[in-house]
């Protein structure tokens, strides 16, 4: 695992974003106890600043690796995932899930997906939501003020420009408007989910007594398809698909 630093500077940066003093000082506490190792207090002071729904990537990513150091393997997959929700280019949060996840048992193929899906994916997954939301704004500024000196100018040589500019900027505006609304349902959604019990038996149908289809272990990633009562049906990067309890996963 990557000796990386604590990122301090994102989270005190962060620190006037949280309404009381009460969470900033628990934070603050948090950070000192990661850096002192005391990892089990960093968990608790970073728990409790998340439970003031208060939303950082660097306070998951952090809260990920102090599980990480305590041997909470499906804890700390679970606090990458969603970090990488937030700051979905993130090398570091990037490295160290996959770190996490040669701890697990279950090592699976993957069925590759549609190359347009993935492009799309990858592509709108570069930045933030936030960043996307300011190259909007900008954008649209830019295309207004070309869209004014369309109007304005007389010559035929700079109506052209600015029209083809305008033309180019709105394209990059309505790209920027779905891959922001793309990442903004990653974020707002709860898809996917961690499974938190040593070993889960998925079953066929969301009855106790249905037929026993395979057996997953903790700290599996699982894509949520369908919710009936207390059962999710699921299905793992394999294809392979059944029913869990909701109780045996944490949603990311």
């Amino acid at each position: 695992m990557r000796n990386l630093p604590i990122i301090l500077l994102s989270l005190m940066f962060s620190i006037s974003s949280i309404a009381s003093e009460h969470y900033s000082g628990i934070l603050a506490n948090g950070n000192e106890a990661y850096k002192t190792e005391n990892y089990n207090d960093a968990i608790t002071a970073y728990e409790d600043v998340l439970s003031a729904d208060y939303y950082s990537a660097a306070v998951y990513y952090n809260l990920a690796n102090s599980y990480y150091k305590t041997g909470q393997i499906p804890n700390a997959i679970l606090h990458y995932e969603k970090a990488l929700k937030i700051d979905p280019s993130n090398s570091d949060i990037q490295y160290n899930l996959s770190i996490a996840n040669r701890q697990i048992t279950d090592k699976l193929e993957s069925i590759p997906p549609f190359f347009l899906s993935l492009w799309w994916k990858n592509a709108s997954q570069v930045l933030s939501v936030d960043s996307w939301g300011w190259l909007i704004i900008s954008s649209t500024f830019l295309g207004a003020f070309l869209f004014g000196f369309f109007w304005q100018t007389k010559t035929e040589t700079s109506k052209k420009s600015s029209f083809y500019g305008f033309i180019g900027i709105l394209t990059l505006t309505i790209f920027f408007f779905f891959a922001g609304q793309y990442q903004k349902n990653i974020l707002e959604t709860s898809t996917e989910a961690i499974v938190f019990i040593p070993s889960l038996t998925v079953k066929s149908s969301p009855v106790d007594n249905s037929k026993k289809l395979f057996v997953v272990h903790e700290g599996i990633k699982v894509k949520i398809l369908e919710s009936l009562d207390d059962w999710y049906k699921v299905s793992i990067s394999d294809g392979n698909t059944g029913w869990i309890k909701k109780t045996t996963v944490e949603q990311i």
